[in-house]
Formats: structure tokens, C-alpha cells, sequence
């Protein structure tokens, strides 16, 4: 028997920067129509949720569903994060959850600057994020451990392509923790950790 990864009991809802939508809210339809789609509170899909669905200060609500959704993330402004289809999937592959600009990461990796959210498995080991050495100038990047585990032994570390984190050419232990993020900028002359 193979082991799939467990995903958190609530769905987290970040803003285009990384950051949990707070105070924000998830409206579902049926894909393709402004006709409200029913999402629920419990695997059984017999306690309804709201629609749309109220984030709480984590950015975080219990959502279940069966079937294709349009989704509608907003803002606590009620600013749209963004208007997709998606569909409930049972595979190893639903979490986390496809967000625009983000990329799933199990290895080294280089990042870009048409990515700014990365999600990091570390259960085969360490990750070091190589920082792009021509960046963006206050373009926040986030990195995020979703292992699952309560106290990943392998850290996401960063190395600077040249360019200096917070006064350090590497930053080897960037997140130790189980759910952990940091979000790292570059200044003008170097990265700085923001998060």
C-alpha cells in the first residue's frame, strides 16, 4: 500500500502575494454560470456551508463538495483574488490547491519571476531555493511547507544566485516548521526576508 499525503482539515486562501485572505470569502457556482453551486461543512455533504463562504482570520474555512465549481475568491474588500473553474478531486494531487502563480516544489528548484508562491514538500529531504540573480524590484516571493508532518526534520533553505539574503550569501534553515511560510524581496541591492 502506498501512502498519500494528508491535507489540512481546512483549505487555506492565499492572496496573489502569499498572504491568507483574512476576512475574505468563496463563492462557488455551477461552472460557466452565475447559478449558485451548494458546498458543505462535512464529508457526508449534509451540513451546508454559506455561500459564499466566510474565511476566518487565517484565511482558512471547511469546504466540501462533489463535482465542478466556478469559485470566486475575494478580498475582505471584496477585491476578486480570482474567478476559476475547478473541480473536487480524491487524488494525492488535489492539495495544495492550484493557485495562479504558485508552483508545487518536492526538489531544488530555481525560481522565476513568473512564479511567486511556491509550495514545498521536504518529506524526501531538504529544498534549497536558488533566488533569481536579475529580479524584480518589490515583487514579495512566498515559500510555503505543506509536509504535513508536526515537525519536518528537512528545512526549505534559499541560496542568493550571487545577490545577498539578509546579509548572507545562503539562508540554509529559511523554514523549519510544519505549515511554515517566509517571504523573502529584493530591495534594490540584495534579498530581504518581509514574512
Amino acid at each position: 500500500m502506498t501512502g498519500l499525503l494528508i491535507p489540512p482539515g481546512k483549505q487555506t486562501f492565499f492572496d496573489q502575494y502569499g498572504v491568507p485572505l483574512a476576512g475574505g470569502t468563496v463563492t462557488f457556482y455551477i461552472p460557466n454560470t452565475s447559478a449558485p453551486k451548494d458546498t458543505y461543512q462535512d464529508q457526508n455533504l449534509s451540513i451546508l456551508n454559506t455561500n459564499p463562504v466566510q474565511l476566518d482570520a487565517g484565511g482558512t474555512a471547511v469546504i466540501w463538495g462533489d463535482g465542478s465549481y466556478r469559485q470566486i475568491v475575494m478580498d475582505s474588500n471584496g477585491v476578486t483574488i480570482w474567478d476559476q473553474v475547478t473541480s473536487v478531486s480524491a487524488t494525492a494531487d488535489s492539495f495544495p490547491p492550484t493557485i495562479p502563480g504558485s508552483s508545487v516544489k518536492t526538489t531544488d528548484f530555481a525560481v522565476t519571476s513568473t512564479v511567486v508562491t511556491y509550495f514545498c514538500d521536504t518529506t524526501a529531504g531538504a529544498i534549497t531555493a536558488t533566488l533569481p540573480a536579475q529580479p524584480l524590484q518589490n515583487v514579495p516571493y512566498t515559500f510555503k511547507d505543506y509536509t504535513g508532518a508536526a515537525s519536518p526534520s528537512n528545512p526549505i533553505g534559499l541560496a542568493g544566485n550571487g545577490l545577498m539574503i539578509d546579509g548572507a550569501a545562503t539562508m540554509p534553515n529559511f523554514i523549519q516548521v510544519a505549515f511554515g511560510f517566509g517571504i523573502v524581496q529584493y530591495n534594490g541591492t540584495g534579498w530581504s526576508v518581509i514574512g
